[in-house]
């Protein structure tokens, strides 16, 4: 018996995902696979996304990842009414997992 594979039959192309269910799928391997960096095919491949317009979609949700972190270190910043000193001063992890993960994207 063979054993069945992720990659479509030539000429085939694989379904196209939902936007709902491809962001969890991603966020699922992401979380799973934190220690590691990917590229957006790689993550395509891996969740089984090898529809152009999912590939498309996952750069685009890396990117809102990694706006997600600005945007949080801001939030953060104002909430706790720093100044513009004490913000430069704090240690601030890099790359955050999305960074990483768009930087592994650009590099193809």
């Amino acid at each position: 018996m063979r054993k069945k594979s992720n990659i479509p039959a030539e000429g085939a192309q694989a379904p196209r995902l939902k936007k709902k269910e491809l962001q969890e799928r991603v966020l699922k391997f992401l979380e799973k696979e934190s220690k590691q960096a990917f590229n957006y095919k790689q993550i395509a491949f891996a969740i089984d996304a090898m529809h152009p317009a999912n590939r498309m979609d996952i750069i685009t949700l890396l990117d809102e990842l990694t706006a997600a972190d600005l945007i949080q270190e801001v939030a953060l910043a104002m909430a706790r009414a720093l100044s513009v000193d004490a913000i430069a001063d704090t240690i601030h992890g890099h790359p955050t997992l999305g960074e990483a993960v768009q930087q592994a994207a650009r590099m193809l």
